[in-house]
C-alpha cells in the first residue's frame, strides 16, 4: 500500500535510504537519522536487517555492528553489504551499551543485538544518543524506545521449484508500524538475498 506524500516541512532533514519496496512503507522514505528502529528477529528479520544494513552502506553511510557474532561477513557481502564501510564488535560483552554509544558518534546507522534482557535506562540513553547524534539506532529485537517498528508478517523461499534449484531470495510481507508519522501500520511485499 503507498503512502501518501508527506508535506516537505514534515519530512526531516536527513534519511538513510532504503530499497525503492521498503520506502513505500516508511512515513519518510528512508530511515529517519536520530531514531530508533526495532526489528523483531524470526521470519525473515534477519534479512531484513541485512538489507536495510545493504543499502545504507551502499549509499555511502558508515555503519557499525554490535553483538552480532554469527554475522559472516561473505555472506552479508552476498547480501550487498559494502564490508570496508561497517565496524563490528560482536562480543563485548557488558560494556555493550558503551560500544553501542560509541558507534553511534562515529556512524550513520548502528545494528544492535542486545544480550538478554535490556535496562530500562540504557534503552532511554542509547535511543536519546542516537537522536542527538543523528544516527540510525536499528535492534534485532523489541526497543521500547523505538519510534518504529519494522516486523516480518510471513515469509518464504524464492528459487527452488519442484525441490530442485537454488535459493535465490526471500519473498516477505513486512509490516511498519509505529508512533508519529508511522502511527498507521503498513504492509507490503519485498524480495530480500541474492534476487535483491
Amino acid at each position: 500500500m503507498a503512502m501518501p506524500p508527506l508535506r516537505p516541512a514534515q519530512r526531516p532533514a536527513e534519511v538513510l535510504p532504503v530499497r525503492p519496496e521498503l520506502a513505500e512503507l516508511l512515513p519518510y522514505g528512508g530511515l529517519p537519522r536520530g531514531s530508533a528502529v526495532a526489528v523483531p528477529p524470526g521470519g525473515g528479520g534477519t534479512s531484513l536487517l541485512l538489507a536495510l544494513l545493504a543499502e545504507a552502506s551502499r549509499a555511502g553511510a558508515w555503519c557499525g555492528v554490535v553483538c552480532w557474532p554469527e554475522l559472516g561477513g561473505l555472506a552479508a557481502a552476498a547480501l550487498g553489504v559494502v564490508l570496508p564501510r561497517v565496524v563490528a564488535v560482536h562480543e563485548p560483552g557488558e560494556q555493550w551499551p558503551a560500544v553501542t554509544a560509541a558507534l553511534l558518534d562515529a556512524a550513520d546507522l548502528v545494528v544492535l543485538r542486545p544480550p538478554g534482557r535490556v535496562d530500562p535506562s540504557d534503552v532511554r540513553r542509547l535511543t536519546a544518543h542516537a537522536r542527538e547524534r543523528r544516527a540510525v539506532l536499528l535492534v534485532a529485537g523489541e526497543w521500547p524506545g523505538a519510534g518504529l517498528r519494522l516486523s516480518t508478517v510471513d515469509s518464504r523461499w524464492a528459487g527452488l521449484a519442484e525441490g530442485a534449484g537454488h535459493l535465490t531470495g526471500r519473498e516477505v510481507t513486512v509490516r511498519a508500524e509505529g508512533r508519529g508519522p508511522a502511527a498507521r501500520p503498513r504492509e507490503g511485499r519485498v524480495v530480500l538475498g541474492t534476487a535483491a
